[in-house]
């Protein structure tokens, strides 16, 4: 890549040494920039795979906290309404964090809420 230095080249040589130059160095930022993302890929990758790994335990883990709170109010009204109690209560609290959720996305996509100027010409 490096020439020789020639003092009798003249500006065609020298601005065509400088574009090649150029184009070697864009190719090895390119280069350096993919072999970034593909490390950064293969890293969340396995993020990926452990934090889904995680919530599949905590579902089922979660599934277990509400057969057991079925069973424990079982005793005290009943199976069916023990089911029912347990499955209300988890809808509410479900129907309420997914309302908050959407509110959050809705903000999201809107942007942010900016007080009106009102714009005078003089």
């Amino acid at each position: 890549m490096i020439d020789k230095p020639d003092e009798k080249a003249g500006i065609g040589t020298l601005i065509g040494r400088l574009v090649k130059d150029g184009k070697g160095y864009a190719r090895a930022e390119i280069c350096y920039a993919k072999a970034l993302a593909g490390e950064r890929m293969r890293a969340a990758k396995s993020g990926i795979v452990f934090l889904v790994a995680g919530l599949v335990l905590l579902h089922g883990a979660l599934i277990a906290l509400f057969v057991g709170l079925v069973l424990s109010l079982a005793t005290w009204v009943g199976p069916f309404w023990s089911m029912l109690i347990v499955v209300a209560v988890a809808s509410i609290i479900g129907g309420v964090l997914a309302k908050i959720g959407l509110a959050h996305f809705q903000r999201a996509k809107t942007g942010p809420d900016l007080p009106s100027v009102e714009v005078v010409e003089p």
